[in-house]
């Protein structure tokens, strides 16, 4: 549930097209481990009436309801006492197991389930240490020393850092890549540590290695890379570092944050972050249903001109997903790339503009946390509306323009777990007659209380949405 902090988390979070896409190779690979049928498991616990337990319902589904730990034997998104009561109730023989429907209930990774798998399940509850089993983004069984606890932390991306702030773990990390250490005043405790490479990468690079070990790095937490992926393998086994390597935009979020949570004895903080997610999406669910949800046309600010626009049009992308899933029907097309991008200019949206009734505009570094990395001031409401109607211009001769149905989202929306604290903002401006733009900024407000390290008042520091007069909008407007 969303590829933004302090205004950028909630006003645009910059990544770089290059970053993204040398994320390619992973995308199709996911997509083919992440669905697992869902069927039924049937059986009846033994034992006291009081005590029984009917697993019928256990299944993995879509991903965001389960965390991909092995040993959760029940699919969901906790590693409990019914993950030891299931196993218990295999090995006694008192029901099989199909691998198919409970995928993680092989703790120890032996291919069977035996009295071990309980016993690992019972330490992880316990929090003793143990080697402890996930499956990756790219569907591996990767081994981690558990617990993740007092580490010395390496990230590669803003992503990352991000969630170590969600975690309660940002103190920790000793290096970073300069694609999280350029946002320090969201992450003060960021300017103290080791940088390597550039603002625009997650790549490992060699400096990178030599600085974890410069520097007794034992967990890294990093972008799901080809190149990670295979470094990440090595330096596992010749020098015993931990990696996390978990997706970070649409309902992986969720999933991410609480396989963290588990892996990183912080389960009380990802399970805050699960509960706020879930929060919202019960109340977009509660109002916006099938009948009333309108079709909308995702726009990315990628290098936009009026002759190429980024369309999201597939799930693969973060801003697509959520907006897709939550709040209307997004269109989608055929022929896209590997992230769900397709180009298309103007002339293509006049022609086709019956096929959405509104645009969300993801501005791409043009809101939210400055640029200017001598500064680090974040942006007015000034620049922010000078920003979205130089982008919407270019949609001057399309119906949605005319109607006043173009809203500009932050770049939080694309990529990020702050991307959940923007969803009622952007709901407020397709269903006015829902949600009000106050109930919009009180969600951004409430996740910079307690989910960052950097404390604002939202109301006075950052732009979140058009406030301007040079586009007239169909919703209401904030006052700046």
């Amino acid at each position: 549930v969303w590829d933004s902090y302090t205004c950028t988390m909630l006003l645009g979070w910059i990544i770089h097209p290059t970053d993204i896409m040398d994320k390619k190779s992973t995308i199709i690979i996911a997509a083919a481990v992440i669905i697992v049928a869902a069927a039924a498991i049937a059986f009846v616990m033994l034992g006291d009436s009081d005590e029984k337990k009917d697993y019928s319902e256990t299944s993995i589904g879509e991903i965001g309801t389960y965390v991909p730990i092995f040993g959760n034997a029940t699919g969901d998104l906790y590693i409990d006492k019914d993950d030891v009561d299931m196993l218990q109730s295999i090995v006694n023989g008192d029901m099989e197991w199909d691998e198919k429907k409970a995928p993680f209930a092989d703790a120890d990774r032996d291919g069977k389930i035996t009295q071990n798998d309980v016993d690992l399940v019972k330490k992880i509850i316990a929090v003793e240490p143990c080697t402890v089993y996930y499956q990756d983004y790219f569907g591996e069984d990767t081994a981690v020393n558990f617990p993740l606890t007092n580490r010395n932390i390496a990230v590669t991306y803003y992503q990352q850092a991000e969630a170590c702030a969600i975690l309660g773990v940002l103190e920790n990390i000793n290096v970073a890549s300069r694609a999280a250490t350029v946002y320090e005043d969201l992450w003060p405790s960021l300017k103290d540590v080791v940088p390597w490479g550039t603002t625009g990468s997650s790549a490992i690079t060699d400096d990178a290695v030599e600085k974890f070990i410069d520097n007794d790095v034992s967990l890294v937490i990093c972008t799901p890379r080809v190149e990670n992926k295979e470094l990440a393998q090595r330096l596992h086994a010749e020098r015993g570092i931990d990696f996390i390597q978990l997706w970070y935009n649409g309902n992986y979020c969720i999933s991410t944050i609480q396989t963290m949570g588990i892996l990183m004895d912080c389960q009380e903080r990802s399970e805050k972050y699960m509960d706020y997610c879930n929060g919202i999406i019960k109340d977009l669910k509660s109002k916006i249903t099938d009948t009333s949800s309108k079709k909308i046309l995702v726009v990315n600010g990628y290098n936009a001109s009026k002759d190429s626009l980024t369309i999201m049009a597939n799930e693969r992308h973060g801003s697509y997903a959520l907006i897709n899933k939550y709040l209307g029907k997004a269109y989608t097309e055929e022929g896209t790339n590997q992230f769900g991008f397709v180009y298309h200019n103007v002339e293509w949206m006049i022609e086709n503009s019956q096929k959405f009734d509104s645009i969300v505009y993801c501005m791409s570094g043009n809101s939210g946390f400055s640029t200017n990395q001598n500064t680090k001031t974040y942006y007015t409401h000034e620049e922010y509306n000078e920003a979205f109607e130089t982008a919407v211009s270019y949609f001057s001769k399309v119906k949605a323009y005319e109607d006043g149905n173009i809203i500009g989202s932050v770049y939080a929306n694309t990529f990020g777990f702050s991307a959940y604290a923007f969803l009622k903002l952007i709901a407020a401006q397709l269903y006015p007659d829902l949600f009000t733009l106050e109930e919009g900024i009180e969600e951004v407000q409430y996740w910079f209380d307690n989910f960052n390290t950097t404390k604002i008042d939202v109301t006075k520091v950052g732009a979140y949405t058009y406030t301007g007069d040079g586009y007239k909008t169909s919703y209401p407007k904030m006052e700046a």
